[in-house]
């Protein structure tokens, strides 16, 4: 894979907003965030591409990064491991994914990460941090990507959250390069389920997992797992995202653990 040069504008130069065909002239504006553009996502989990977290500024050494202006707290990408250097207290590792490298380091000692090796697709989680001038990443969490799907449907989900951040808000009935959307529907109704969850600041992935849930029969024992993962699709690690939004309270588990509900739905 050869990835070069780094530092074009945009998403590594790899996205225009000319692409064809069923590209992303026609993104859904309802499949964004519903986040505050000016409060931010907090310590909401955010997907980013390399350069995104290479270009992210601080106001000052003590504050918190900024990515299209905005607050991030963790960041999740995805990309090529080339590198691997344990040493006594960490081990450090070298990740490419197309718009730059960056280095990882993880120090809590975990057996699944033995399994990770150079020259294939993973996943991490972390943060944002600063040494001696150079960012890096300090890791939560890395896993290896078995399904590639996962790939092509993080980049979009980059560029979904990047969208929202970055663009004025559009007017019902308006679609997101300004003309105007054949048959759009009116402003939603107040009981809607993106108004009642707005408040959560969700990424297009939990609202989509959120959106399964209340599209599933609406029964005292929930939606199983099984169903949801068969709803959202692949790409989407449906765990991460249930045990998230477990921790928010906006589900619960009912007969079981791999059975959820929405507390919207008992309101």
């Amino acid at each position: 894979m050869a990835f070069d040069p780094y530092n074009k504008g945009g998403f590594g130069g790899t996205f225009s907003p000319g692409m064809g065909g069923g590209g992303f002239n026609n993104f859904d504006q309802s499949s964004q965030p519903s986040v505050d553009r000016q409060q931010g996502i907090g310590n909401k989990l955010r997907p980013v591409t390399i350069k995104q977290i290479l270009d992210a500024t601080q106001v000052h050494a003590d504050a918190e990064f900024k990515i299209d202006g905005v607050e991030v707290g963790q960041v999740t990408f995805v990309g090529v491991l080339r590198n691997i250097h344990q040493q006594t207290t960490n081990t450090t590792y070298q990740i490419e994914d197309g718009t730059g490298m960056i280095e990882v380091r993880h120090w809590e000692h975990i057996d699944a990460l033995s399994e990770l090796a150079t020259d294939t697709y993973v996943r991490v989680y972390g943060n944002i941090k600063v040494f001696s001038g150079k960012i890096y990443i300090a890791s939560q969490y890395i896993r290896n990507i078995k399904d590639h799907n996962e790939i092509h449907y993080h980049f979009l989900e980059v560029i979904s959250v990047h969208i929202h951040f970055t663009q004025k808000p559009q007017l019902a009935g308006t679609s997101a390069f300004g003309s105007s959307a054949p048959n759009a529907p009116s402003a939603p109704v107040a009981n809607s389920l993106e108004q009642k969850l707005a408040e959560y600041s969700l990424t297009p992935t939990q609202m989509i997992v959120m959106q399964a849930i209340h599209n599933a029969p609406d029964t005292n024992e929930g939606v199983h797992a099984r169903q949801l993962a068969q709803s959202v699709g692949p790409g989407i690690d449906l765990t991460a995202v249930t045990d998230f939004l477990q921790q928010e309270g906006i589900i619960y588990t009912t007969i079981d653990e791999n059975h959820f509900k929405s507390v919207l739905q008992d309101q």
